[in-house]
Formats: C-alpha cells, sequence, structure tokens
C-alpha cells in the first residue's frame, strides 16, 4: 500500500530520472535568426555556459506577473549558476516600467513579434502565448542548444504558493490570482 512517504520518494526519483534525460536526449540546437533584432546569444548569456529564460506572457497575465513575482526571490540563486532573462510580448518601454513596478530585478528582453518565443514552444497562432521557461547551454565552438524546457501552470514546480494550496483541505480551491495592479 502508497503512503505518503513512499510516493514522495518515488516521485524524486522520477524527477531525478527526467532531469537526466532532458538535459541529455532533449538537448535541441538553437537558431540565432530566431533573436530579436540587436540581441545576440553572446548578449543574453552574458559570459555565462547556462541560460534560464522565462517566457512570461507579459502584463496582462496576473499568472505570470505571480510566477515572476515568486521567482524573484530565487533570483540571486538562479543567477549563481546560470543567465537569467524574462522574455515577454511586452514593448521594452512597457516591460522596463512594469518589471520596476513590481521590484523585478530580471534582464528582460521585449519580443513582441515571438520571433523567439514561437520557435522556442511557447507561442502560436492558435493558441496564443504560453508562460514557461526554456534552459539553454552554450559549448565552447558558441553553439546554444536547449537542454530543458517546462510550461509553467497552476500546481507546477516553480509556484511556491500551489504546493502549499495543495496541502490546505480543498487544495487550491479554484483559487486563482488577483488582477495585476
Amino acid at each position: 500500500m502508497d503512503t505518503v512517504e513512499s510516493l514522495q520518494a518515488q516521485i524524486s526519483e522520477l524527477k531525478e530520472k527526467l532531469a537526466l534525460l532532458q538535459t541529455g536526449e532533449m538537448a535541441e540546437p538553437m537558431n540565432s535568426d530566431w533573436l530579436p533584432a540587436g540581441v545576440t546569444w553572446e548578449l543574453l548569456f552574458d559570459g555565462r555556459s547556462d541560460l534560464i529564460l522565462i517566457h512570461n506572457m507579459g502584463k496582462k497575465c496576473r499568472y505570470c506577473t505571480m510566477w515572476a513575482d515568486t521567482l524573484t526571490s530565487s533570483l540571486p540563486y538562479l543567477e549563481s549558476r546560470a543567465s537569467v532573462v524574462l522574455v515577454s510580448p511586452d514593448p521594452a518601454p512597457v516591460q522596463q516600467a512594469f518589471a520596476e513596478s513590481r521590484g523585478w530585478r530580471y534582464r528582460l528582453l521585449s519580443d513582441p513579434e515571438r520571433q523567439l518565443s514561437g520557435p522556442l514552444g511557447f507561442y502560436n497562432e492558435k493558441d496564443g502565448d504560453w508562460p514557461g521557461t526554456s534552459v539553454l547551454h552554450r559549448d565552447s565552438d558558441g553553439n546554444v542548444t536547449r537542454t530543458g524546457k517546462a510550461f509553467f501552470g497552476p500546481g507546477d514546480e516553480f509556484c511556491p504558493p500551489w504546493a502549499f494550496f495543495a496541502l490546505l483541505k480543498g487544495g487550491a480551491a479554484n483559487w486563482e490570482p488577483d488582477a495585476v495592479p
């Protein structure tokens, strides 16, 4: 019979297996043609070998705002290991003003044409924008590959409030974040 502890152990083991598969088998080459004008891989990687792109749907999305708000506290830890850039479709001045109003310290990339978000799978004509993350690696020859990808959504591992809500009687109970101020 399963117990909470045995299921947690199984989940941890499966997460480790998934991470190994993602970083080894998922490696897909990235194309510099996907970058918005004036942006280079060198600029995004900022002298690092690894890059965490946070795909954010922009100012209009209260869920994306919640994810970016909660990840802000993790930013120094993330940046101790990789370059971190938040990309959204908002025009650069809107993106910058919104980030300042939220106290975000992310490096920002405006992608209104979805030149990068589209090929990476975080935008398509039918469904529009999707939030999540792409993790990229640049080797010593400058070749860039994606080693991991995940979508954000209620209950995921990237936004701690959902884990706490899951432990409440009745779970998240259809809770939604407040409208973005």
